[in-house]
């Protein structure tokens, strides 16, 4: 409802355009709602969809296989090496643990999109 008591419709088409373009920083919910928005699913659908799609990303990564999503990038998983550290608040040298992370490069395309933006 609007300001003047007037009620406007506004489309489903819109409110995705909105919720995806708003310039916050994005959050699972969001990525939900906009799915949500964008298609006839229910949020709880659109929830599924997204966690199972998380999901199975996390599960391929825990198994060492790479992930690619065309247009987007590359999810890997890296094992790191330990190594020497300095604590830069006391100037204690301590090491830095083993560890394995994961790292996302973007598509070649993707890119050249954001690039072109400057």
């Amino acid at each position: 409802m609007l300001a003047s008591g007037h009620s406007t419709k506004i489309s489903k088409e819109q409110l995705y355009v909105f919720y995806v373009k708003s310039g916050e920083r994005m959050v699972k919910v969001d990525i939900v709602r906009a799915i949500q928005l964008g298609t006839d699913l229910q949020f709880g659908e659109a929830e599924k969809l997204v966690n199972d799609m998380l999901e199975m990303i996390k599960e391929k990564l825990e198994k060492g296989e790479d992930v690619l999503i065309t247009g987007l990038g590359k999810f890997e998983l890296r094992d790191k090496k330990s190594r020497p550290g300095r604590d830069p608040k006391s100037k204690r040298d301590y090491e830095i643990s083993a560890r394995r992370v994961v790292t996302f490069h973007p598509s070649k395309v993707w890119r050249d999109e954001l690039n072109s933006q400057n």
